[in-house]
C-alpha cells in the first residue's frame, strides 16, 4: 500500500508541473476525477473502470439511486462527483488515501436508509464542494465462526443478508438488530441499532466485539490496534466520523425454537388503553416487547396497532397478559407462532408469508416508494390523559399521512450504564417515539407542507411530554432540523461549540468524549459530513 501510494503522489505531481507549463497553450487541465482515477489505478495496478464512476460513465446513476431509500432525494442536485464501488478491502484503502491526497471528501453509504440521505448527498444549501461516494453494497460477507457463537459481518451487507445467513447456519442464534431488511449493518450498528430484542439484549452496537476500520491514513484497525476509545466511539457515535467500518464481530444472542407474533388492532377509544400501556410496557419480563403504532389515513380516521412479540410460546405469552396487561383482552386467535426467521418477515396485511422463503430475505431493492421527514422522542414519564388528548386532537384532524412508533425501553436497555457506549439513552427512559410524515412523489410543495406539518407536530405539540434539557435525538433518525455543521472540515473549539447544539442531543453527556476522540484520529477532519463529530484537539 505505501510504495504504490507513493507512485500515485509521483504522477500526481508530474501532472500538476504539466498544467504550469502548458497553462498558456490553453491545453486542458487534468480534472480531480482523472487525477483521483490515476491515483487509484496505480495503486491498485489495474484499471479502476469496473470500481470507480463518475457522472459521464455508463452505470454511475443506476448505483447511485440503487440505495436511495427516501424519494425527496432521488433528484438532487448534490450528486457524487466520483463513485466508487470497492470489490475488496484494500480498494476502501485506496479510495481513503488517494481521496485525501486529491482533496476530495468521502461520504460512506452501506444501505442508504440515512433519513437525511447525509451518506450520499450534501445537505449545505449551496451544495457543498465535490465529494466522492463510497458505496459499501459490494462488501457484504457474513461469516459465522465454527462455535456458531460470534459472527463477522461486512458493513455493505443489508440486515435482511446477515440474519439469512445466521438462520441458516443455526436457527436458535439471532442478532439484536433493527426489522428492515434492507438496512445497511454498517450504520445502523455504528449508530446503536434499536430492534424487538433490545429490552432482552441491548442494542446492536451493545454486541459488537471486534470490528475492521480503514482509518484517515487508509490503515486497516482492529480493536486492538485502535484502542478502547476509537472501538467505544464506533459502537453508537456513528462510523462515519471517524473512518470507514469494513466489518463488525458480533456476538450472537440465543432465541428459542418458536417465538409469538400479535398485530392487535385496538383503534377504537385506544387512549386508555395508551395511557396503560406507558405505565407497564416496559416494566414487563424482558422477553416481552409491546409497541404500539399508530397511523392517519390523512382523512380523519387514525389507527392504533399493538404489535406484540415475546421470545416463547403463546400459551406463555398470554398468561403473561393476562396478568400484567389484561386490557389489552388477547384472544388466542389473534396470536401466532412461529420461528425467529419466519417472524422478520411476518406482517398482518401480507396474506401468503407463510409460504415465503428464507431467501426473499437477500432482496436489497428499496421496500419503500415514498417521500418522508422522520423526528425522535424519548419519554421518561408516562403522558397524561389529557396530552394524550391533544396529540389524539392534531392526529385525527390531520390530512397528512403520518406513522408514529411508540417502542418501550425497560429491561436490559437499564441496566447498561449512560457511558458504556456512546447511546446515552438508557435508564429513565420508558420508551421512544419514531415520527414519520410521508407522501407520494418528490414534488417541493409537498415537501414543505408535509415538513411543517412534522416540524408544528414535534415543536407544538409534543414538547412539554418528552425529554428535556437537552431534548434528545437518535443518531440514525438523523434531523437536520436539530442543527448542522455549517462549515466543511472545520476544526478548533468554535467547530465543537457549533456541533454541541446538535451533538449533546444525540449523545448527552458522551458528545465531549467522542469530540475527543475525533481529535486524536482524525485531527483535520477528513471525515466530515453535516451531522459529523467535529475534532476537539487538547491541548
Amino acid at each position: 500500500m505505501t510504495s504504490n501510494t507513493t507512485l500515485s503522489l509521483s504522477t500526481i505531481l508530474l501532472l500538476l508541473l504539466s498544467e504550469l507549463v502548458f497553462l498558456d497553450a490553453g491545453i486542458q487541465l487534468p480534472t480531480p476525477e482523472s487525477l483521483f482515477k490515476i491515483c487509484f489505478s496505480d495503486a491498485i495496478n489495474y484499471s479502476a473502470d469496473d470500481v470507480v464512476y463518475t457522472p459521464d460513465t455508463e452505470g454511475y446513476t443506476d448505483i447511485l439511486l440503487s440505495s436511495v431509500n427516501n424519494n425527496v432525494f432521488i433528484n438532487s442536485s448534490s450528486k457524487p462527483l466520483i463513485l466508487v464501488v470497492p470489490t475488496n478491502e484494500s480498494h476502501v484503502q485506496t479510495t481513503v488515501v488517494c481521496g485525501k491526497r486529491i482533496g476530495i471528501r468521502l461520504r460512506i453509504r452501506s444501505g442508504g436508509h440515512d433519513y437525511e440521505g447525509l451518506s450520499y448527498r450534501s445537505a449545505l444549501k449551496y451544495g457543498g464542494p465535490p465529494f466522492i461516494l463510497l458505496d459499501l453494497n459490494r462488501l457484504r460477507s457474513v461469516s459465522v465462526d465454527s462455535d456458531g457463537n460470534e459472527a463477522w459481518v461486512d458493513s455493505g451487507a443489508t440486515l435482511g443478508e446477515m440474519y439469512y445467513t445466521l438462520a441458516k447456519s443455526n436457527p436458535n442464534r439471532a442478532f439484536p438488530a433493527g426489522f428492515f431488511k434492507t438496512v445497511g449493518v454498517g450504520g445502523h450498528v455504528s449508530g446503536g441499532g434499536i430492534g424487538a430484542l433490545w429490552r432482552m439484549y441491548g442494542l446492536a452496537s451493545d454486541n459488537v466485539v471486534d470490528c475492521r476500520l480503514v482509518d484517515v491514513h487508509g490503515r486497516i484497525l482492529d480493536r486492538e490496534s485502535m484502542g478502547e476509545d476509537l472501538f467505544w466511539a464506533v459502537r453508537g457515535g456513528g462510523g462515519a466520523s471517524f473512518g470507514v467500518i469494513l466489518s463488525f464481530k458480533i456476538k450472537l444472542v440465543k432465541i428459542p425454537d418458536s417465538v409469538t407474533i400479535c398485530y392487535l388492532d385496538r383503534s377504537k377509544d385506544p387512549l386508555e388503553l395508551i395511557h396503560r400501556w406507558q405505565y407497564v410496557a416496559y416494566m414487563l419480563p424482558k422477553e416481552v416487547f409491546i409497541s404500539v403504532i399508530v397511523k392517519t389515513s390523512g382523512t380523519g380516521s387514525v389507527g392504533v396497532t399493538f404489535r406484540c412479540f415475546f421470545l416463547g410460546g403463546k400459551e406463555k405469552f398470554l398468561e403473561i397478559l393476562s396478568s400484567e396487561l389484561p386490557e389489552l383482552n388477547v384472544g388466542k386467535d389473534e396470536c401466532l407462532s412461529m420461528s425467529w426467521s419466519e417472524s422478520l418477515q411476518y406482517h398482518p396485511d401480507d396474506e401468503v408469508y407463510v409460504n415465503r422463503t428464507l431467501e426473499e430475505l437477500l432482496d436489497r431493492r428499496p421496500q419503500l416508494d415514498i417521500s418522508f421527514k422522520g423526528k425522535y422522542d424519548f419519554v421518561k414519564k408516562p403522558i397524561a390523559m389529557d396530552g394524550l388528548k391533544n396529540m389524539w386532537s392534531e392526529l385525527s384532524s390531520t390530512d397528512q399521512i403520518v406513522h408514529m412508533e411508540l417502542d418501550p425501553s425497560g429491561g436490559m436497555m437499564h441496566e447498561i450504564a449512560e457511558s458504556e457506549t456512546p447511546y446515552p439513552h438508557r435508564s429513565g427512559v420508558i420508551y421512544k417515539i419514531l415520527y414519520l410524515v410521508y407522501w407520494g412523489g418528490n414534488g417541493r410543495k409537498k415537501l414543505e407542507e408535509n415538513t411543517e406539518w412534522i416540524r408544528s407536530f414535534y415543536e407544538n405539540v409534543m414538547t412539554p411530554y418528552v425529554s428535556s434539557d437537552p431534548r434528545c435525538a437518535y443518531i440514525n433518525v438523523k434531523d437536520l432540523d436539530l442543527g448542522i455543521n455549517t462549515k466543511v472540515g472545520n476544526t478548533g473549539i468554535e467547530a465543537f461549540q457549533e456541533s454541541k447544539v446538535w451533538g449533546e442531543k444525540y449523545f448527552k453527556g458522551n458528545y465531549e468524549r467522542l469530540a475527543i476522540v475525533k481529535g486524536k484520529v482524525d485531527p483535520e477532519n477528513y471525515f466530515w459530513n453535516e451531522q459529523s463529530i467535529p475534532p476537539l484537539v487538547l491541548a
